[in-house]
């Protein structure tokens, strides 16, 4: 628009939402709540994978999200779009021989951790067209090198893990850390405890929920 190129409309012909699949890989706070904003707001279809999530809490999505097994949701779904944190079980759990599942119109999306996807496997599958394209907002590298060929794929979009540099959501990951700081000060088992086997420690036993 700027240069007064208002005829590409016709070279850049993008695909609708509606009724493709999304699958999404981890259904936690964040993974759950980016499957019901696009299935309410965009009307897709919900597969997700997460081995994990509890059998009651599966039923409370029942009506909209299908849990299927990890190959399944890569060979089935339009788009995937990863939300699981890196630990030695996830590291580069994304691999070629699951991205060799993907249909070659479907995308991938992380905004997760970069360590999660094999980046060398990925580069060999989008040069293969495997899939059509990746969005990635983390690297198993961060800032990535320069010469990663990642960075002059056009089938690829990059962000420098931004995903949540909101001004928002930067005042409340400070204010959110200062009060779990206190709780633990005043006797309480903070929010969001990652590594809840610590709370078995002796020194901790005698911590209380509000």
């Amino acid at each position: 628009m700027r240069q007064g190129n208002f005829g590409i409309r016709y070279k850049n012909l993008p695909r609708d939402l509606k009724n493709k699949r999304l699958g999404v890989v981890g259904f936690g706070k964040i993974g759950a709540a980016f499957a019901d904003l696009c299935h309410r707001a965009l009307r897709m279809e919900v597969i997700a994978y997460d081995p994990y999530i509890d059998e009651a809490a599966k039923a409370k999505t029942a009506s909209w999200a299908e849990f299927v097994s990890l190959d399944e949701l890569f060979s089935s779904a339009d788009a995937v779009s990863v939300h699981i944190p890196l630990t030695p079980e996830t590291k580069g759990i994304v691999d070629l021989g699951r991205l060799k599942l993907m249909k070659p119109t479907s995308f991938l999306i992380n905004t997760s951790r970069g360590g999660v996807i094999n980046e060398t496997d990925l580069v060999s599958a989008l040069e293969a067209k495997l899939l059509a394209g990746a969005g990635l907002d983390v690297f198993e590298k961060e800032p990535p090198e320069k010469k990663s060929p990642l960075l002059a794929m056009e089938n690829v979009i990059l962000t420098p893990h931004s995903a949540a540099l909101t001004e928002e959501c930067v005042l409340e990951m400070a204010v959110k850390a200062v009060e779990r700081v206190l709780d633990l000060l005043d006797g309480y088992i903070p929010e969001c405890v990652q590594n809840p086997v610590v709370l078995n420690q002796e020194k901790w036993r005698g911590l209380r929920r509000r």
